[in-house]
């Protein structure tokens, strides 16, 4: 099983009702890097949970693509009280700037 081919099944376990089975499919699916999984875990920087909160956030940064960091973007500007992963938002423009750094340019 190659690991990519195993982004689908780690993207459905993010739903899992154990936690720890969410919090290392976050931290799975940031080792693989697809952008395809930046939109469920941008869901799960919402998880009660703060471990899976900033796991995701952790697991958005190695993605490293435009499309995770979408919802880095809308998290940091999310005003909501309920938002579980506050830490994430000191240190998630770094993040972005480290992802800028890292994704190739369109231009080139």
């Amino acid at each position: 099983l190659h690991a990519r081919d195993a982004v689908a099944d780690l993207v459905v376990a993010l739903s899992d009702s154990n936690v720890g089975v969410v919090e290392r499919s976050a931290t799975a699916l940031g080792q693989i890097g697809d952008p395809v999984a930046a939109h469920p875990l941008g869901r799960s920087l919402k998880h009660p949970s703060l471990d899976v909160a900033i796991a995701a956030a952790v697991a958005l940064e190695q993605v490293a693509s435009p499309a995770a960091m979408e919802p880095l973007l809308a998290h940091m500007q999310d005003p909501s009280p309920d938002c579980v992963c506050r830490s994430c938002r000191q240190w998630a423009p770094a993040s972005i700037q480290r992802m800028l750094w890292l994704t190739p340019s369109i231009d080139s």
